[in-house]
């Protein structure tokens, strides 16, 4: 007898892909990005910070398929700087505030919850299945995507 339920959180629960939030939390993030590279004595141009970013996703999406591990904002932005030829500690306050707006972009910028997620939680509940969400977490942190949830 089927007791517990599992839901994908992105494209399950949260659309994953609306433009205008998307393209919110991306304007926050480079922004972020291109003042700790610009702290670390190089710029970014707007022509290549694109291609950085999509580089970086790149092998976020490698380490997922070739490694079957998931990554951080702090991966990542480490891969960037590496990339880059830049490096700065983690525990910077310049790279933490990195780390900090990949979140606040997220939590400033919601996923719209998808048509009928909410009913469907709300009567899988009341019909008395356990519930729970597994996802990984994607760019922003584990602690930010809760705190969507709540």
């Amino acid at each position: 007898m089927l007791r517990a339920v599992t839901l994908d959180y992105w494209d399950t629960i949260y659309a994953a892909n609306s433009v205008a939030d998307r393209l919110s939390r991306l304007e926050r993030r480079s922004s972020a990005m291109r003042d700790l590279v610009r702290s670390l004595g190089r710029e970014l141009s707007d022509e290549e910070w694109p291609g950085l970013y999509q580089l970086a996703g790149q092998e976020a999406k490698r380490l997922w398929r070739e490694e079957h591990r998931g990554y951080t904002a702090a991966d990542r932005i480490a891969w960037a700087l590496t990339h880059l030829g830049l490096s700065c500690e983690a525990t910077d306050a310049r790279f933490q505030a990195v780390v900090q707006a990949v979140d606040d972009a997220l939590l400033d910028n919601p996923p719209a919850l998808l048509p009928g997620a909410a009913e469907g939680i709300a009567r899988l509940r009341a019909a008395g299945f356990r519930l729970a969400i597994v996802s990984d977490t994607g760019f922003p942190s584990g602690t930010a995507q809760t705190t969507v949830l709540e």
